[in-house]
C-alpha cells in the first residue's frame, strides 16, 4: 500500500532537522574588519595561517604586484577565488578606507558534501601587511578529519595560481594537502 503525501513529509522530518542542525549559528568568534581574525580554539577543527595553527602552517604572501592594489581590487579578486572552492559562498566582503594597501575581511560559509556541516572561512588582510591571513573552521564537533586543513592548502595554491600570492621557503610552489573535494 503507497504511502500517504503527510506521512512521507512526516517521515522526512527528522532527517530535516537533523540536517538543518548541522549548519549550526555562526558563532560569536568570527573576526571583524576591526579586530582582525580570531585565535583557533583548542580543538582541532580550526587552521590559522596568520597564527601558524596547527603548528608548520606556511603564511600567505602577497605578490609585490598585489601588496600595492587597492583594498577592493584584492578584497574582490581573493574573494572570487575563495568561492570557487567547492560549496563555499562568500556571506560578507569588508573594505578599510585608505585605498592603496588598506585593510580587508572576507567572510565564507563551505558545507560539507553528505552531511552539510557547516565551515567558516574567513580571510583579513591588516593595512600595509602584504600576509593574508585565513582562518577556516569547523562550526560544530571536535574534529574534521583534516577538511578545514585540506581547504586551506586549496585555497592556496588557487591564490598562487591566480597570482595574488607568492610561494614561501617551506613551500615547493604550491601547498601540500589532499584535494578539498572530500568531507
Amino acid at each position: 500500500m503507497p504511502m500517504a503525501p503527510s506521512i512521507r513529509l512526516f517521515a522526512g522530518a527528522p532527517l530535516l532537522l537533523f540536517l538543518g542542525a548541522c549548519a549550526g549559528s555562526p558563532p560569536p568568534t568570527l573576526g571583524s574588519l576591526e579586530a582582525g581574525l580570531a585565535p583557533c580554539p583548542t580543538s582541532p577543527n580550526c587552521v590559522h595561517t596568520g597564527a601558524r595553527h596547527p603548528s608548520g602552517t606556511e603564511p600567505l604572501l602577497l605578490t609585490e604586484a598585489w601588496a600595492t592594489r587597492p583594498a577592493e581590487e584584492t578584497a574582490d579578486a581573493v574573494g572570487r577565488l575563495l568561492e570557487r572552492l567547492p560549496r563555499t559562498r562568500r556571506t560578507l566582503t569588508e573594505t578599510a578606507d585608505g585605498g592603496v594597501e588598506g585593510a580587508f575581511y572576507l567572510r565564507a560559509e563551505s558545507r560539507s558534501l553528505i552531511f552539510r556541516f557547516v565551515d567558516d572561512v574567513e580571510v583579513y588582510r591588516t593595512p600595509g601587511d602584504v600576509e593574508l591571513q585565513v582562518r577556516s573552521a569547523s562550526r560544530m564537533g571536535e574534529s574534521d578529519m583534516g577538511v578545514n586543513g585540506r581547504r586551506v592548502e586549496a585555497f592556496r595554491r588557487l591564490l598562487l595560481e591566480g597570482g595574488i600570492v607568492r610561494a614561501t621557503e617551506g613551500e615547493s610552489g604550491g601547498g601540500t594537502g589532499g584535494d578539498i573535494g572530500e568531507g
